[in-house]
């Protein structure tokens, strides 16, 4: 009975400092992001980069609203609100990258980032009841609506010589959850993701790029965008898992950039998928996944109590045949540090689109059809 006693406490006081270890590193990795923070609002990818992302400082955004730091977040929602004039002028849409201080020369204008801007300030709106932003969020889903061609999906944007960005299937899944409410838009665009961006045979969405036809991300915001009649895309996701060795050292068991190649583990997506477990009440596999990102954590290089998540497990190509950049599996970066969090604290910024997309999709007959 004694040595019962005397067990029971050695298995509570392990439980208890890996929770307090789990604890510390999501704490580490908060004050980390804070401190990309810089005087002109924008949040820097790494440190030391000079290198800000439209689609990172959108989840960094809704990452202080959780934390109800909110003056983080207007910051850098009131950066985008002073210069509107690169929204609203010639081919419209914010910029992919710029420097810290905001400048940007010939940029992509990718739709989906600007969804992920537009998600960002519903949520904060949402949230706070916060209304000085409703104007740059409606230019944004203006600059978005009239991306849509007559099959009623979207074209992703401009390139820097002001083509059109072919039509991708991931911002597509973003647009139909960051344009509010639900109308004739979000009906042609989901008939145009189920039409021509649908695998009949495992049903779930594809990017219709051969031999990269399934993408992981696809299947977790394809999730969080529709809600459980498409739980079985989470069934799916259990074809990109996968170990590897990481360059930082531990094994780690995550989700693969794709089904091609398995060469390197997506931590950012991983914590995508994670998040989505946790929305669907898959616990146990939200809580795994998230333990194998807590191994890539990486001390930052001028404060050593804080520090982020890296990219990648190690160097290999990204989704599709592209090399990743030196550093991915080395350097903490913003946007892999957000979604952690994101999952950590199981921060469902879709949830507000995906409400609305299921009432209107049942009301047209097509939820799930």
């Amino acid at each position: 009975m004694y040595m019962h006693k005397i067990l029971y406490i050695l298995t509570f006081l392990l439980f208890f400092n890996i929770s307090a270890e789990a604890k510390e590193i999501e704490e580490k990795v908060y004050d980390w992001i804070s401190s990309l923070q810089k005087p002109s609002g924008l949040v820097e990818e790494t440190e030391n980069s000079n290198l800000v992302s439209l689609y990172s400082n959108s989840l960094a955004a809704i990452v202080y609203t959780y934390k109800e730091d909110y003056s983080k977040a207007k910051k850098i929602f009131l950066w985008f609100k002073r210069n509107k004039k690169e929204l609203n002028s010639a081919p419209g849409g914010f910029g992919q990258f710029r420097d810290t201080k905001g400048f940007t020369s010939a940029p992509h204008r990718w739709m989906g980032d600007n969804c992920w801007l537009l998600i960002a300030l519903n949520y904060y709106k949402k949230k706070t009841g916060d209304t000085q932003f409703t104007s740059l969020a409606k230019d944004i889903e203006k600059w978005i609506r009239d991306l849509q061609d007559q099959d009623g999906g979207l074209w992703g944007g401009y390139n820097p010589n002001l083509t059109q960005i072919e039509k991708n299937s991931e911002g597509n899944i973003d647009a139909l959850n960051a344009i509010s409410g639900f109308d004739k838009f979000h009906k042609n665009l989901f008939i145009f993701l189920r039409d021509k961006r649908w695998d009949k045979k495992n049903n779930v969405f594809t990017t219709k790029w051969p031999p990269y036809e399934h993408a992981p991300d696809l299947i977790s915001w394809g999730y969080l965008a529709l809600g459980n009649k498409y739980k079985h895309f989470l069934d799916f996701a259990d074809r990109f898992m996968i170990a590897k060795k990481s360059t930082l050292g531990p094994v780690v068991k995550g989700i693969a950039f794709d089904l091609v190649e398995k060469d390197g583990i997506w931590i950012e997506v991983t914590g995508q998928m994670a998040l989505a477990y946790k929305v669907a009440e898959m616990d146990k596999k939200a809580q795994f996944l998230i333990k194998e990102i807590e191994k890539m954590y990486v001390p930052s290089n001028s404060n050593k109590n804080i520090g982020g998540i890296v990219y990648s497990t190690g160097q290999g190509t990204m989704f599709g045949p592209e090399p990743l950049w030196k550093g991915a599996d080395t350097n903490p970066v913003l946007g892999t540090s957000c979604w952690y969090l994101m999952a950590k604290w199981g921060i469902d910024a879709m949830r507000i689109g995906r409400i609305n997309i299921i009432k209107g999709l049942k009301k047209e007959g097509l939820y799930y059809k």
